[in-house]
């Protein structure tokens, strides 16, 4: 069984694209800030209303 939503793969420029699920379901547009941190090894990705 699968342990992720989606994949997405880095490009050249080291960007990556939001799956259109998560945007949704977490209302991410563009402009939008995102915060990146690390958590038991892992990467977590929040967003402006999940670090108030």
């Amino acid at each position: 069984m699968k342990d992720y939503i989606s994949k997405t793969k880095v490009n050249t420029r080291l960007a990556t694209s939001i799956p259109s699920a998560i945007r949704t379901k977490f209302d991410i547009e563009a402009g939008d800030e995102l915060y990146w941190d690390i958590e038991d090894n892992k990467i977590v990705i929040k967003t402006k209303d999940a670090i108030k």
